[in-house]
């Protein structure tokens, strides 16, 4: 999945940049304000620890 989207956002902001600046960017815009929510409703890196440690009492 995150190589087809990594080769499809560039194709599709690219598009949209050719059509209008503003939606090209909105875009953009989007997906970094769904990445950031995401990231904060994950929670913290567990990357490392043992599984013991992640998991809730």
């Amino acid at each position: 999945m995150t190589r087809i989207a990594g080769s499809l956002g560039p194709l599709l902001g690219a598009s949209l940049l050719q059509t209008s600046f503003t939606a090209g960017l909105s875009l953009y815009a989007v997906a970094f304000v769904v990445e950031g929510v995401v990231v904060f409703a994950l929670g913290t890196e567990t990357k490392g620890l043992p599984l013991a440690d992640t998991l809730e009492p």
